[in-house]
């Protein structure tokens, strides 16, 4: 398989001490050039094309550290410059009904880019003789020919991995995403073929988030686990955000 086009989703083992993460100055910075950076992001990774470094990872710290029932991954790809260019946001609401049901831990999250105004799904399935192997569906609508790209991400090992297969809906390989087992952060390679398949450029953001979400999936597990857990027992209630719910709101709704 050729690959024609490669990104490198380089997560740092410590952030803080990288130079675009020093000082309330440049925080400030950040924020001032968009509202999607809040006063809790933490600045995690570069991303890169050839030897270009073309954007950032990061994450709400706040959200992620918060305390049981209300902890979930937000993170976001900024540009070089600063720039958002798009959200990965777990919903804990789908994730744990799904997960209820499934009797396992599968994590779901919507994707928010800038050049789209429809909200797509990543999300963990259970996929008929997959061997064990962990799958994740990809949903990607063009919201101005209103066409519909399905995906699928299926990891090249039986543990949780860090290496994996894209493919199309013709079960065609359009790409991979290669974990390096030598870099502590996490270092994620992702590989396309862009001269044998059309791959929308909503998708390519979507994958470099993904990439990115690979270092807290094994977390976010073992959270759904324990928190189902305290469902079941009548322990805890769960109570989901405002940005979650806005989510789940009905669009067609009349609201006076």
């Amino acid at each position: 398989m050729g690959w024609t086009v490669e990104y490198v989703v380089d997560l740092w083992r410590t952030s803080g001490t990288h130079k675009v993460n020093i000082g309330i100055k440049k925080q400030q910075e950040y924020m001032s050039k968009s509202r999607q950076f809040t006063k809790d992001t933490e600045i995690i990774g570069e991303v890169k094309k050839g030897d270009e470094i073309i954007g950032y990872i990061t994450y709400r710290e706040g959200k992620w550290k918060s305390e049981k029932m209300n902890s979930t991954l937000v993170l976001k790809f900024f540009s070089e410059s600063f720039n958002w260019k798009a959200t990965l946001e777990e919903l804990k609401g789908r994730e744990l009904a799904n997960s209820f049901a499934a009797n396992k831990s599968l994590p779901y999250f919507s994707y928010n880019g800038k050049n789209t105004k429809v909200l797509f799904s990543l999300e963990k399935v259970i996929r008929q003789n997959s061997f064990g192997k962990q799958v994740y569906s990809i949903l990607v609508v063009d919201d101005e020919t209103e066409l519909v790209h399905i995906y699928r991400a299926e990891a090249d090992r039986i543990s949780l991995g860090t290496d994996w297969t894209i493919y199309n809906h013709e079960e065609k390989k359009i790409g991979v995403i290669d974990g390096s087992g030598f870099n502590i952060g996490g270092k994620y390679t992702i590989k396309l073929d862009q001269e044998n398949f059309e791959i929308p450029d909503e998708l390519i953001d979507c994958l470099i988030c993904f990439a990115g979400a690979n270092k807290f999936l094994e977390e976010i597990e073992e959270r759904i686990e324990k928190e189902l857990d305290l469902l079941k027992k009548g322990e805890e209630d769960l109570i989901i955000d405002k940005n979650e719910m806005a989510l789940y709101k009905n669009p067609r709704m009349i609201r006076i």
